[in-house]
């Protein structure tokens, strides 16, 4: 004796799903640019290997928790901050990501970086973070937004807060 389709609700089920999930899909797929602003960058810069902004970077004043003596960027994105300029462990991690980088008249190399932060292992925030790097490459400035970049007019040390750190010469 034959089933009819009726007699087959699974087959009936799995026929229906076929034939509607190409214009599920097609209901999903923008084709609209994103918007345009301060968050989304035209285009991510793709870092060298060796960026001038990679290394230890030290100031022996700095105290935590709101600053370390200690960073290391290393190029794969990691970032590292040390309680004390001899520590081997880290105290704090996160990622960075350089999404934009250029070079000013003074030959200064200014980077824009998001990073994604964590505290003993657990997502902490996010930064938006401004780095301006001496055109000597001993000097390193960077600040912080929490909602966009900050801008070149920004680093200014007596009216935002600027971390200087000095490479450490290894």
């Amino acid at each position: 004796m034959s089933r009819t389709q009726s007699e087959h609700p699974f087959l009936k089920a799995l026929l229906v799903s076929v034939l509607l999930l190409p214009l599920v899909l097609a209901a999903c797929v923008s084709t609209q640019a994103p918007p345009s602003g301060l968050l989304v960058p035209k285009e991510f810069y793709v870092p060298a290997a060796d960026e001038p902004l990679y290394g230890t970077w030290v100031n022996p004043e700095y105290r935590p928790p709101l600053l370390y003596p200690k960073v290391v960027i290393h190029p794969w994105g990691l970032v590292e901050l040390f309680r004390s300029l001899t520590s081997t462990a880290y105290d704090w991690r996160g990622t960075s990501i350089i999404v934009e980088k250029w070079t000013d008249e003074a030959g200064n190399i200014w980077y824009k970086e998001f990073s994604r932060c964590s505290l003993k292992g657990f997502y902490s925030g996010h930064t938006f973070g401004l780095d301006r790097l001496s055109d000597d490459g001993k000097t390193l400035e960077t600040i912080f937004g929490n909602i966009s970049w900050p801008i070149p007019a920004e680093m200014d040390p007596d009216k935002n807060t600027t971390y200087a750190k000095y490479r450490r010469l290894e």
